[in-house]
């Protein structure tokens, strides 16, 4: 992680004193199209440090949201997250796994918890529609050690956000039954986890 001192320069910059001008002045969403590559992490850090709250930033491509997020996550410290475009053709969405809807759903989580303090994404990435955020959180299962909760709500809210049941689970976003046991293997995770009723 590098100096706060190399944010007092950026924010001298003219990119930085439009961008300060649109913010202030409610124009949203704001652009810094001038910046050059090398700049753009530490602008990105000098910006969340600015707004006091998370950050999402666009960019033309998924190879350009990556290196973004690498240098912002290195030149910060700060928990960046890149939100994955789903795949354009018939071939590319047949080749896709729940490993990117998964990905795709974690970032998601991670911004609306406030865990990422900044997301970058592709354009592509933001053109399908997403879910309105109180239908996205409605349709997150969240489970305790110790929480009371009945076989038959969890099974209905399951099935509801869209995880499929199965004999035995196999992989994400697949569950299964056995007596008073339910194994669930979440989208966002990389184990299925048991849950014990009784």
């Amino acid at each position: 992680m590098f100096d706060r001192a190399l944010l007092t320069p950026l924010r001298a910059s003219g990119a930085w004193q439009r961008l300060e001008r649109d913010l202030a002045a409610g124009r949203l969403p704001a652009a810094a199209l001038e910046m050059p590559d090398g700049l753009k992490g530490l602008f990105l850090w000098a910006l969340h440090a600015h707004l006091g709250r998370p950050v999402l930033a666009v960019v033309s491509g998924d190879v350009q949201a990556a290196r973004l997020a690498e240098d912002t996550a290195l030149i910060s410290g700060l928990p960046v997250r890149v939100f994955a475009s789903r795949p354009l053709t018939l071939g590319q969405a047949t080749a896709a796994s729940r490993d990117l809807i998964g990905r795709r759903i974690a970032t998601l989580g991670a911004a609306m918890m406030g865990e990422a303090a900044v997301t970058v994404a592709s354009v592509d990435a933001l053109l399908p529609p997403l879910p309105p955020a109180d239908i996205f959180r409605a349709s997150c299962v969240t489970l305790e050690v110790g929480q009371r909760q009945s076989m038959e709500d969890l099974l209905s809210r399951l099935s509801w956000s869209g995880y499929v049941r199965e004999v035995r689970v196999e992989g994400p976003g697949q569950f299964a039954v056995r007596g008073g046991i339910v194994d669930v293997y979440p989208v966002t995770d990389e184990d299925a986890v048991r849950v014990e009723f009784f």
